[in-house]
């Protein structure tokens, strides 16, 4: 029905390729048409802008040059003003210094009067004390004279000689009393006259301290003025300046964003170019026809079916090798019972190809009849339960099982030689001996000294069921490299099964529980970040461009996603960055890029190594790899936007954000995710925790794979610990039967014979455990996805399980084999030698 329905759809090819290129170059033509449109716009618009700006750059300096003129005007005016009022200033100091001076010299003058004047002051005071004495004594003698003139008795001449000296005496008393006054007046005069000097000088001194109070005033006056216009000055030079500082980084601006423009212009006219030259190019439609399985869904359940047939690769050789183990050591037990029988039959004249065919034709029916239970078995339940375990992570429909007869027939094939050919390598062995040697039982094989009884501090320390031991380990050696083979490689499967689910769970556990630790991403443009960044069930958040492209290394190409931080501080709380090995913290540098260690494993790059870097626009560039980080989901590439701006000559536009969340759960995830998805600026929301979910349902889907490959490594190891063990009974029995007649009891039997089980399956499991190292490596490398890189660490547990396991699988064969010791009769097994 495919078929049919891809025919007639590629009928359609010739009309739908013309009518797709019409379509094409039609909408290419447009496009172009449209570029060349926005081109010639955003040249007018860019020479419109850079014309405005050169105008205001140039109305800048234009005023800078006035506010200088002015500035330098200013200045000069104020120093004339200053020179003047320093010279009013300095000769009104010349005027209070003159003043001073007169002052001085007044008041000296003045003191020079007032000490001769005091002197002179205290003469005229004597003098007229003086003068008032005498007119005193004057009045006193008048007094007494007119009292003399009163007198009866007095005669006449001696009356008018004392009326003449009366009247002499008035005169000189009139005459004493004038100079009296006279002195007075003067002194009087002398006083007031000093007095108003003193007067004079002091109304001199207090203009003068006015004058000088009012000079200092004038000064301070003059000093302030001087100091708020240096600092006027000062402040109009800083603006000055700093005007300056701005016209020269406009100056800058204006010639980056001119340089930056005319790239821009000629990137575009060149892209207009190339796409022009691209449309010319474009050849004619293809028409294909792409049926279901080209769709994601179907490649992605094809690859996990590819990793299923990649596990096939590998366990069915150990299973063949088991499986050869155990049928060897089957028919050497059943020729080794059969000996007597085999040189019945050659005495009897029968050839050793006749007596072999007997062998390999029972080896060949029990092998066709495994072939069929396990044909049967696999192709039923095996398939059924790996179908249902990725039913999990895919809508399947019901299982529908095919039987592929080629490959049934093949692996049976397989099966048969295998088995016949060890069949025959055991039976060729006894039938090389003569009839004779063949009717007698076999000698048991010499004990030899073994290297451990050369060590006596050892040896000598051992007990006799101990050494006995030892020396039955190293005397059948063949059943030694058989045990410990089987055992090895069951636990080894067991081991590598268990690893599996330790490898994915890795990827679980280290990417999103160590290396990321945010609650989602969230794709974006500028005013959704707004909003993001206020939101307020938001922690904390990093802005970063996620892009895809590719990495080239000697001609090889990987995809990957570019990672550039905004602020690469702050990134470091959301990714980590580390070494896998050593966990030592790899730093974004300035130059150069980190890149993912599958990536690097893939294309084999160390630290060092040039790459070809290219980003979704197919810009390219050589960049060196500055450090290789652990991670293990997707191949990523981690650059300083600084750097990626350099090398791709464009500037970086941040489409993402990492988000913590305040109280992380499933409901405010919900609530969030369709809140933000409402918003214009959202393109995208991813949650950690469904990334998470998705391996914990892969790792749920292996759970499956891994029991059944327990349960067969177990049976395994359960079928050839018994059937090397009822051989070495057998081989055995009338060693075990002689020292049960020596007395040793059922349980030192038993323990006889499982010492030397637990022995060789402790070794078994040692080698086991180491092969399971290699083969879980080997396993998880050729499962191993370009996008996913397993983690290659096992568990403890799972060393302690596998070992465990194959512990419980021995236990279980001791007890089975525990009944056929206990039963072996004493009589009839010593007789056999008979």
């Amino acid at each position: 029905l495919i078929d049919k329905v891809t025919e007639h759809l590629e009928d359609l090819a010739i009309d739908r390729q013309r009518l797709r290129y019409d379509e094409v170059i039609g909408k290419a033509n447009s496009e172009l048409d449209k570029g060349k449109k926005e081109y010639e716009d955003e040249k007018q618009k860019a020479e419109e802008e850079l014309a405005k700006a050169l105008n205001e750059i140039e109305d800048a300096k234009e005023e800078i040059n006035i506010s200088e003129k002015k500035l330098r005007q200013e200045e000069i005016n104020f120093n004339n003003t200053i020179i003047q009022g320093k010279d009013t200033i300095a000769k009104a100091e010349i005027d209070l210094k003159n003043g001073e001076e007169a002052y001085e010299q007044g008041l000296k003058t003045y003191n020079e009067k007032n000490d001769g004047g005091q002197n002179e002051f205290k003469k005229a005071e004597e003098e007229i004390k003086k003068g008032e004495a005498g007119i005193l004594q004057l009045e006193q003698a008048l007094v007494q004279m007119e009292l003399a003139l009163e007198d009866p008795e007095l005669p006449e001449e001696n009356a008018e000689q004392i009326k003449l000296e009366i009247e002499n005496t008035n005169i000189a008393l009139l005459a004493t009393k004038e100079l009296v006054v006279n002195g007075k007046e003067e002194l009087e005069n002398g006083k007031l006259e000093l007095s108003n000097a003193m007067l004079e000088l002091n109304k001199s001194k207090e203009i003068l301290d006015e004058s000088r109070l009012k000079l200092e005033e004038e000064k301070k006056k003059l000093e302030q003025g001087e100091r708020e216009a240096n600092a006027k000055f000062k402040k109009a030079h800083m603006d000055l300046e700093a005007g300056k500082e701005t016209l020269a980084d406009g100056e800058k601006e204006y010639l980056r964003a001119k340089e930056k423009a005319e790239k821009e212009l000629d990137k575009a006219f060149l892209k207009i170019e190339e796409a022009e030259k691209d449309i010319n190019k474009i050849e004619k439609a293809k028409w294909y026809v792409l049926d279901r399985n080209s769709h994601y869904s179907y490649k992605d359940y094809e690859g996990a079916a590819d990793r299923i047939d990649a596990l096939s690769s590998v366990f069915p050789v150990f299973f063949a090798l088991v499986a050869a183990l155990v049928c060897l050591t089957t028919m050497t037990r059943l020729v080794d019972e059969q000996r007597v029988n085999i040189g019945t039959l050659k005495a009897l004249g029968y050839s050793n190809g006749i007596i072999g065919l007997k062998y390999i034709l029972y080896a060949l029916f029990a092998t066709i009849l495994g072939c069929i239970v396990g044909i049967a078995v696999g192709y039923t339940l095996f398939p059924t339960i790996i179908f249902n375990a990725y039913g999990i992570m895919y809508q399947l429909p019901t299982i529908n099982l095919i039987f592929n007869i080629p490959f049934a027939l093949g692996i049976s094939a397989v099966a048969i030689i295998l088995m016949t050919l060890t069949t025959f390598i055991a039976s060729s062995n006894e039938l090389r001996e003569n009839p004779s040697m063949l009717m007698r039982p076999r000698a048991p094989k010499m004990g030899k000294r073994i290297l451990l009884e050369r060590v006596p501090f050892i040896w000598s320390k051992l007990s006799f069921s101990y050494k006995v031991t030892i020396r039955n380990i190293f005397r059948y050696k063949r059943r030694f490299f058989m045990t410990v083979i089987g055992i090895a490689g069951c636990t080894a499967l067991m081991l590598a099964g268990l690893g599996i689910k330790d490898s994915i769970r890795t990827v679980v556990d280290r990417q999103f529980g160590v290396l990321y630790n945010y609650d989602m991403s969230v794709g974006l443009d500028s005013t959704a970040f707004k909003y993001l960044e206020h939101h307020k069930e938001v922690e904390s958040l990093a802005l970063i461009l996620q892009e895809s492209g590719s990495i080239s290394f000697n001609r090889e190409s990987k995809d990957i996603s570019i990672i550039a931080p905004n602020d690469i501080e702050n990134f470091k709380e959301f990714i980590i960055l580390q070494d896998r090995k050593t966990e030592t913290p790899i730093a974004i540098e300035e130059e150069g890029i980190v890149i993912s260690e599958q990536v690097s494993r893939s294309l084999g790059i160390r630290i060092g190594d040039n790459i070809i870097l290219k980003n979704n626009e197919n810009l390219e560039s050589s960049v060196e790899v500055r450090g290789i980080t652990e991670n293990y989901t997707f191949n990523y590439v981690y650059i300083s936007p600084e750097y990626y701006e350099k090398i791709f000559d464009e500037k970086i536009i941040y489409n993402e954000s990492l988000v913590n969340l305040n109280n992380p759960s499933i409901e405010l995830e919900e609530q969030l995710s369709k809140d933000l998805m409402r918003h214009m600026g959202v393109s995208s929301v991813r949650f950690n925790s469904n990334i998470s979910e998705d391996f914990e349902d892969t790792i749920k889907s292996l759970d499956f794979v891994v029991i059944v490959m327990i349960i067969s490594a177990g049976a395994l190891a359960f079928v050839v610990l018994y059937n090397l063990t009822n051989v070495n009974i057998s081989e055995r029995i009338r060693e075990i039967a002689t020292i049960k007649v020596l007395g040793f009891y059922d349980n030192e039997v038993s323990a006889y014979v499982y010492r030397e089980n637990t022995i060789l399956t402790i070794i078994g499991i040692l080698a086991g455990l180491i092969m399971g190292v290699f083969l879980h490596r080997y396993i998880m490398t050729t499962v191993e996805m370009d996008s996913i890189m397993f983690g290659l660490t096992l568990d403890v547990k799972s060393y302690l399980i596998a070992a465990g396991l194959t512990i419980v699988f021995a236990v279980f064969v001791n007890l089975a084999m525990y009944y056929k010791l206990k039963n072996i009769e004493m009589v009839e097994s010593l007789k056999s030698i008979d």
